[in-house]
């Protein structure tokens, strides 16, 4: 293996991290969700009456369940005692500030910026060696971490019974699921910790939030001060669901305590580059550099994924490219081009009021048209209605 070099790694220069924050998540590393674990259990003890169970209090609410079996009730009423200081009201309008980048452009973000270094994390990659996820489709991974994301933020899919409030629930159950197929094999949670726990899931969060926006800006996408404060409240809520500390997310109300946070995540993570690392980042390269590459049919192979590695730098910085192997590029002019003309479109949508609903509508429809294509449940949808024939589902990174 081969150790990054951490301040070359981050994507965010912040001081020296909070080290009461990080002796926190140290310990949150060895914390599973004992709830949604509690559910994993029952309904594999159960099998399809507790399932329907589970689908029809996710649906309709648990008042709608009658005798529902004690871990599902726990789960789910815990999921319904919304926190105060999570805040639903957004959930009507959908999370505007995603909704403002075009799915193009916030693909690029999520690949480059949130999965590539990700990526380095050796834990997370060793989740996805343990559960057969390195010759899981990467392709179908984006697809599905695309869906789950429009499902999440497309106005209403976070009211109780929604595409985004099942899906979010789906993605809590898919972790529990594998962590305890996991442990049950035998994870040496001593040296790796739990697998797919309480920090890593905070992680995912700023994985939706700060990473990518902190990259889109980079890219021409900048959000105005109230874009930015909703963008945190509206991912509250979507934290509550995912079953995350509430307390957590509330200290998270704009870019910079998401970084700083980020930064006491990356103090508790070992990152490097070994075998598993370098094929899930190629596989993701790849993937990317082919939907470039269908961009530009008459170009070739090499010039998309150049284009690919030029993305990368802008968004990641060369200190950060270099440490995990990603080849300079001499695209870099182009995707300046690029920034300064997305930059100069954003500034002309928000001459009027009218003219920035219009380009909302816009891109909302194209998010919806992006994930229709995909064909089939998603690996998450299938966690809690069919159990897995080896006791381990690929994960996603939804």
């Amino acid at each position: 293996m081969t150790t990054i070099n951490t301040a070359g790694h981050r994507a965010f220069e912040q001081a020296v991290p909070d080290p009461a924050r990080v002796a926190m998540l140290n310990s949150a590393v060895r914390q599973g969700d004992p709830l949604a674990e509690n559910v994993i259990a029952e309904l594999d003890a159960l099998g399809t009456p507790a399932r329907a169970m589970l689908d029809l209090a996710l649906r309709r609410g648990l008042h709608a369940v009658e005798s529902p079996t004690p871990a599902i009730e726990a789960f789910v009423h815990a999921i319904e005692a919304v926190p105060e200081n999570v805040d639903t009201s957004l959930a009507e309008t959908g999370d505007r500030a995603s909704i403002s980048i075009p799915p193009f452009w916030h693909s690029i973000a999520l690949a480059l910026a949130s999965l590539l270094p990700n990526y380095t994390n050796i834990r997370v990659a060793k989740v996805l060696a343990s559960t057969g996820n390195l010759a899981y489709s990467a392709g179908r991974r984006l697809a599905e971490t695309a869906a789950w994301r429009v499902n999440v933020t497309t106005p209403g899919g976070l009211k109780p019974g929604g595409a985004g409030y099942i899906g979010a629930v789906q993605v809590r159950l898919l972790h529990a699921r594998v962590r305890t197929a996991l442990l049950r094999r035998g994870w040496d949670v001593e040296a790796d910790g739990v697998p797919i726990n309480r920090a890593d899931t905070l992680n995912t969060w700023l994985d939706f939030t700060v990473v990518p926006f902190t990259a889109l800006e980079r890219l021409g996408f900048e959000l105005g001060p109230q874009e930015e404060r909703d963008l945190y409240r509206y991912w509250g809520h979507v934290g509550h669901l995912l079953g995350i500390d509430p307390d957590w997310c509330a200290q998270i109300t704009c870019h910079k305590e998401g970084a700083a946070w980020r930064e006491c995540l990356l103090a508790t993570q070992v990152l490097g580059l070994d075998d598993n690392v370098r094929a899930i980042q190629g596989a993701l390269i790849d993937t990317v550099a082919e939907r470039l590459a269908t961009l530009m049919p008459n170009g070739p192979p090499s010039v998309a994924r150049s284009l690919v590695f030029a993305l990368a730098r802008r968004v990641l910085g060369d200190a950060a490219c270099d440490a995990m192997e990603c080849k300079p590029s001499d695209l870099g002019g182009i995707v300046d081009m690029f920034a300064t003309q997305n930059a100069a479109l954003r500034r002309e949508y928000r001459e009027s009021q009218q003219s920035w609903d219009r380009y909302l509508e816009r891109n909302a429809g194209q998010y919806l048209q992006a994930s229709a294509h995909l064909q089939g449940p998603t690996t998450y949808e299938k966690a809690h209605t069919t159990p897995p024939p080896n006791g381990v589902t690929p994960v996603t990174e939804g």
